[in-house]
This record gives C-alpha cells, sequence and structure tokens, in this order.
C-alpha cells in the first residue's frame, strides 16, 4: 500500500486495532486514489462518500469479511474432519 500523503494515512488507519473509522475529506481525485488502493489491496473496509460540504468525504469502515470467510472455512473443515474420522455404522 502507498506510505505517502494519503496512503500513508490509510496505512495507518488499517493498523490501529481502536480506530474503525476513518473520514478523508478531500478533492476526487485523492479520494479515488485512496479508493482504487483499497480495492488493490485486500482491505477489509467498506467505503462510502458522504456528499455534503465541499470537499467531499470518503468515509472508510473496517469490516470483518475475510475474518468471517476464515471462520466459515473453519467451521466447514471441523464438520468435514469430524465426519471422517467418526466411526460409521
Amino acid at each position: 500500500m502507498l506510505q505517502i500523503g494519503k496512503g500513508a494515512d490509510l496505512a495507518a488507519f488499517l493498523a490501529d486495532p481502536l480506530r474503525e473509522i476513518w473520514v478523508l475529506k478531500a478533492a476526487q481525485a485523492q479520494r479515488s486514489h485512496v479508493e482504487d488502493s483499497i480495492r488493490r489491496h485486500p482491505c477489509d473496509v467498506d467505503q462510502a462518500t458522504e456528499r455534503r460540504g465541499s470537499p467531499h468525504a470518503l468515509v472508510c469502515a473496517k469490516n470483518q469479511v475475510s475474518f468471517e470467510r476464515r471462520l466459515a472455512q473453519c467451521k466447514s473443515d471441523l464438520e468435514n474432519r469430524a465426519r471422517l474420522v467418526s466411526p460409521t455404522n
């Protein structure tokens, strides 16, 4: 991920376990650049543009999509393992 300018701000937000929301008030080009960075990298971040005031704001909120996907996979793996090791009647 970018480590300069707004990319560094995004990286700091992602690394901070206590921050759930980050708001970037910036010109369209900067907001689009950050949105592209989020799409290019596997970030668990929901994003929306708040169109009040000027400049508009990009609101980023952390989510747990990849955690929930891994949790579902683990549950499926454990169920499959239980079927494999249980004695058949």
